[in-house]
């Protein structure tokens, strides 16, 4: 208990569990308990708020639904920071398109806000290794194109929005790119490709990463503006001609 000497404090009987939540949370921010780390029993935590194991058990549970704790059971069980998913994010988002609150045009509208940037970035920053990882996304896109898995056809991997977003190194970046990249996949992951849009989008890709092989930021840029817009009209198209049949 020495470690955690004065990291916790007792609470008052008002909404105890949610005190319990907001505390512990404050002491993984405050760099009290990391990843994968374990933290201190049910007992323990207990006797430090001054409240019931049943009541820390609520809260401990509430933050493992909250994807920010991990409940292991066993002799070497507990409750363990664990690293945070992405996977809420998408359903709320997904959700928030289902109920109109979000546009698929707005979505759209984001990532030309977004990545143009990231591309012009990634021809600053791109090395031999970026580029290798680059050209792999182009034969993954060809393989995800002969696969007849629509899912595959629109999120290769590795993919090459992720890759240009991973060259940045910025981790809050990297999560929304992986989100809108989700979403976008999901939209249109019912929509089989021809081969027009096909051959389309392999050229563009193509565009994008001679750009950044070039380290031409603005070429970078407006290449990966004019493949988002161009990816999404045909999309539109496609969509419009699927819910037709």
């Amino acid at each position: 208990m020495e470690k955690n000497s004065g990291v916790f404090h007792q609470i008052s009987h008002y909404r105890r569990s949610q005190l319990i939540e907001e505390q512990i949370k404050a002491s993984i921010s405050k760099g009290h308990f990391h990843i994968e780390e374990r933290l201190p029993s049910e007992r323990e935590l207990a006797e430090s708020f001054g409240a019931s194991r049943a009541v820390v058990r609520e809260a401990l549970r509430s933050l493992e639904k909250a994807g920010l704790l991990k409940i292991k059971t066993g002799v070497q069980g507990g409750a363990f920071v664990t690293k945070v998913k992405k996977e809420p994010l998408l359903e709320s988002i997904g959700n928030m398109i289902l109920t109109k609150q979000v546009s698929h045009q707005e979505i759209a509208e984001a990532r030309l806000f977004i990545e143009p940037s990231l591309a012009a970035e990634a021809a600053k920053k791109v090395t031999p290794a970026h580029l290798e990882r680059l050209k792999e996304s182009i034969h993954a896109l060809q393989q995800g194109f002969q696969s007849n898995n629509p899912y595959v056809e629109h999120n290769p991997d590795p993919n090459l929005h992720k890759a240009i977003a991973d060259m940045t190194g910025n981790r809050m970046l990297i999560i929304l790119m992986e989100v809108l990249m989700e979403i976008t996949t999901k939209r249109f992951s019912h929509i089989k490709l021809d081969q027009k849009t096909q051959n389309q989008i392999a050229k563009e890709h193509e565009r994008i990463i001679e750009a950044i092989e070039e380290k031409d930021p603005e070429k970078a840029s407006e290449c990966m503006k004019e493949h988002i817009l161009s990816v999404y009209h045909s999309h539109e198209k496609l969509e419009e001609g699927d819910a037709g049949e």
